[in-house]
């Protein structure tokens, strides 16, 4: 897939095409339901993720809905979930869509506060149906089904050990909308439910040591890796709130030892399933998921900037632009800026509730790249961005420039990746005259006395032009990519 010049260094640019497509789902829809012609897993589950992702994408990024658009999500998210259970549904019983109300609450809660009675109201009835489900046993799915008029579940299958104990697929994924509703409200019932949520998948969905669950390999289990990888997004979110050292290291070690070999290869390249593989392409390798490619980014971007691991912030920013800049849409301008689920190694796709949820992540993660602590600002991953005392600016041909025009006469450290040898970094003035940077672990640090107000400094980085024969999920099908940095030159089958 051909990528224009004029997106390939802009993440905000990028966001904006993806939001503009998000709100063309909402407007084309029906009574502002997402349309299914952009690519659908259930109507009422894109609808939870759209209403985070818009209001997210204000927040973080300046951009400004049709407050029709977003009333009319919220009038369905109200009518989606007007059920003695609260549960978000469409026309069958699940719970796989309990992080998406949840989600959709905790952001009406902080950027629509007029919804906040409502949207506390109904996520404590969801905490309750969750409960009595999963921990109490004194609510079924059968009873759900029954009760709303819908079919009865399917008998668990006979050759799946881990149908029932493996709930990373229900309550893990909620774990994050949980701990962001509970942040925002301090309220005790949801933290008695998030609490009890990260006591269970601690266990469940991780080993001390790092390695892989054995439900995550099982051959007969269907595992869902985009949950299996958001449920360690909200234990990571939890353990570094509440100073859980044992439970950060635990995720940690997973990076380091399973994340690499079962959720997510280094072009970033994310089957949909884990274990048994349920939908394959022509080639018989899994569909792909770019939601938990972007996952596999936000634990990154968290370990890196919250827990210390500042040298994984390589690792994240080659994901985000070899698999979610290579191939996001830009081929279409009905899906200008879509992501989904990829029906090839080297595709992209269009799928609502994966290009919200990307939306969505990378928004947040675009929002505190310049981070301030002790009056030094912080330029983590090399992307044009701003703050209020920081502006970046990233351009590219055969090297990288950095443009960094500050507002107060303050140090910046801005990260030097792996792949740049060091004494090839050109540090300027306005005028031209060179600084000298000092070194912190992965950061090179401009000085105080070196930044004037409102006078931009641009930092030159070469761009080592490098190959690689990287091998698709199952068929090991071969491909050839070539990256300039860590920017995707090409993304080539060897046929």
């Amino acid at each position: 897939m051909s990528v224009s010049n004029a997106y390939a260094e802009d993440l905000l640019l990028r966001l904006r095409l993806s939001e503009t497509c998000l709100l063309g789902c909402v407007m084309n829809g029906t009574d502002y339901r997402p349309s299914a012609d952009y690519g659908e897993w259930e109507v009422a589950h894109n609808v939870g993720r759209v209403i985070e992702a818009i209001l997210l994408m204000e927040q973080y990024c300046g951009t400004k809905p049709d407050e029709k658009a977003v009333a009319g999500l919220v009038e369905n998210l109200w009518k989606m979930t007007d059920n003695p259970f609260s549960l978000l549904l469409w026309d069958n019983t699940h719970f796989h869509s309990m992080r998406e109300a949840l989600m959709a609450y905790a952001a009406l809660i902080k950027y629509r506060p007029a919804y906040k009675e409502k949207a506390l109201e109904k996520a404590k009835l969801l905490i309750k149906t969750m409960t009595a489900v999963f921990y109490d046993k004194t609510l079924t799915s059968a009873e759900i089904s029954t009760a709303m008029g819908f079919a009865l579940p399917g008998p668990a299958p006979a050759d799946d050990p881990y149908y029932v104990s493996e709930t990373c697929q229900s309550t893990g994924r909620a774990i994050e909308g949980l701990f962001r509703l509970w942040e925002l409200t301090g309220d005790s019932e949801v933290l008695t439910a998030l609490q009890q949520n990260v006591a269970h998948h601690r266990v469940n969905a991780l080993c001390p040591d790092g390695s892989a669950p054995a439900w995550m390999t099982c051959p007969t289990h269907v595992g869902h890796n985009h949950s299996t990888l958001g449920t360690l997004r909200g234990l990571l979110l939890y353990g570094l709130k509440f100073g859980d050292a044992a439970l950060v290291d635990a995720v940690w070690k997973t990076w380091q030892k399973t994340i690499f070999t079962c959720n997510c290869d280094e072009t970033g390249f994310a089957p949909h399933d884990l274990g048994k593989a349920r939908f394959n392409d022509r080639l018989g390798d899994p569909l792909g998921d770019q939601a938990s490619c972007c996952d596999v980014c936000y634990i990154g971007w968290l370990l890196a900037t919250e827990a210390g691991h500042s040298e994984i912030l390589d690792t994240v920013e080659k994901l985000i632009r070899t698999r979610l800049f290579h191939f996001q849409r830009l081929d279409d301008p009905k899906y200008l800026g879509a992501w989904g689920i990829t029906g090839a190694y080297d595709g992209g796709g269009t799928t609502i509730d994966v290009f919200a949820l990307i939306e969505s992540t990378l928004a947040m993660m675009y929002g505190h790249n310049i981070a301030e602590k002790d009056g030094v600002r912080t330029l983590n991953l090399l992307f044009s961005c701003e703050s209020n005392s920081l502006k970046v600016d990233v351009t590219q041909d055969d090297c990288r420039r950095i443009t960094l025009t500050s507002r107060t006469a303050a140090a910046i450290r801005f990260r030097v990746p792996a792949w740049v040898d060091r004494t090839q970094i050109d540090v300027r003035t306005a005028d031209g005259k060179k600084i000298a940077c000092g070194t912190d672990g992965c950061f090179a640090v401009i000085p105080a006395d070196a930044v004037a107000v409102n006078s931009p400094i641009t930092v030159t980085l070469p761009l080592p032009v490098t190959e690689k024969t990287v091998y698709a999920w199952r068929s090991k099908t071969p491909y050839r990519v070539t990256w300039k940095g860590d920017s995707v030159v090409s993304f080539t089958r060897i046929d």
